[in-house]
């Protein structure tokens, strides 16, 4: 299926396309204000404003998919944060096994706004992978590469790098 413009779905911004989601995820995206990350990965401070900045950025590629994996990406930080035990800086482990989940509980909304719900997983359940490509073994970047989707999660992670002061170059 080929993806609609998102303007043509009315898509134009962060909170554009929060309203297309149902209240309980929209709830629990207002609700990640609360959530703390680390800011030296993350300037914006908190994981919302880092969702806010990586949505918008998304939304300049014009795909539903890569804009919805900006909106679910962190998610599970809600429930995956912590302090790291030997660091003690602040730590969401698992949280993409989380927010991938999650896009499996709302795939048949995904969908109704023109998104594949299998991309969209994809990109969310590996985009912490795919920071890491260059220091896999060849066999798991193979693996990682034959999704048809790795061209899509490229292009999410050049937005997701950074905060507000990063160039969007990549």
């Amino acid at each position: 299926m080929e993806n609609k413009k998102l303007t043509q779905s009315g898509i134009t911004d962060f909170k554009s396309l929060l309203l297309k989601m149902p209240e309980s995820l929209q709830d629990r995206v207002r609700k990640l204000w609360s959530r703390k990350q680390r800011l030296d990965k993350h300037p914006e401070g908190n994981v919302l404003k880092h969702t806010i900045v990586v949505v918008n950025r998304a939304i300049e590629d014009d795909d539903i998919d890569i804009a919805l994996a900006a909106l679910f990406h962190d998610i599970g930080k809600d429930k995956t944060e912590g302090i790291h035990p030997k660091k003690g800086h602040i730590t969401h482990f698992g949280h993409e096994k989380v927010s991938a989940d999650l896009v499996n509980q709302y795939s048949e909304e995904i969908e109704e706004i023109g998104g594949n719900p299998e991309a969209v997983e994809y990109i969310v359940r590996n985009h912490m992978k795919y920071k890491q490509l260059s220091d896999m073994r060849p066999a798991k970047q193979d693996k990682l590469k034959a999704d048809p989707s790795f061209e899509k999660l490229g292009k999410f992670s050049r937005h997701d790098r950074g905060g507000f002061k990063e160039s969007r170059e990549g």
